[in-house]
């Protein structure tokens, strides 16, 4: 009986190591996870030369190409990409075709929203600039207040803004059709408030 008992225990010891040993892999697999994506994220804000500047957005509330408004009031439960630009700035030309697919690839999400705030005189040259309507919100900022506020200098400059702070900040042309970029508003996505 005692031989029983000890081979008992043995068994029991062994099945209670073996699920602490599956306990112990799972988790590992789990944060091995959470940190590969966290690293992804890194190193997609790096190639996209994101900076942190974490300080407050300047509220807004400006006409659309439709003629609605939108506030950044309303959107504080997204994850804004606000994009300064203008049809006479050539690299923000070029860069607006893969911001369009950057938008297309989010086109399924409620949770971001991306806005290109054009600083033309008006809404002529920007109606005349778009062949079809675009999958995101133009705003006008025809006097360039709001880029002022924002501290834009250069065009295109970038702002990611949640909860009511630029959280990031990008200067000049960016291909935001390119997997870095896509990436980096999906690790936005997916990190906790």
């Amino acid at each position: 009986m005692t031989s029983e008992r000890s081979s008992s225990t043995a068994r029991w010891g062994q099945t209670a190591a073996a699920w602490g040993l599956l306990a112990a892999v799972v988790v590992l697999v789990i944060l091995g996870v959470q940190k590969a994506q966290s690293g992804e994220a890194r190193v997609a804000a790096r190639l996209l030369q994101v900076e942190t500047p974490a300080r407050v957005a300047p509220p807004f509330e400006l006409e659309t190409l439709d003629g609605e408004t939108v506030a950044l009031a309303d959107l504080a439960d997204k994850t804004v990409i606000l994009n300064f630009w203008a049809t006479w700035c050539p690299p923000c030309v070029e860069e607006m075709p893969s911001l369009e697919e950057l938008a297309r690839s989010f086109a399924d999400r409620d949770d971001v929203v991306l806005l290109a705030v054009s600083t033309d005189d008006g809404w002529e040259p920007v109606r005349a600039f778009f062949e079809e309507k675009p999958p995101f919100h133009v705003l006008l900022d025809a006097e360039g207040e709001l880029a002022r506020q924002y501290g834009t200098t250069k065009f295109p400059e970038t702002y990611v803004i949640e909860d009511g702070k630029i959280t990031g900040y990008i200067i000049g042309p960016r291909e935001w059709d390119a997997w870095y970029a896509v990436s980096f508003v999906r690790s936005l996505l997916r990190a906790p408030s």
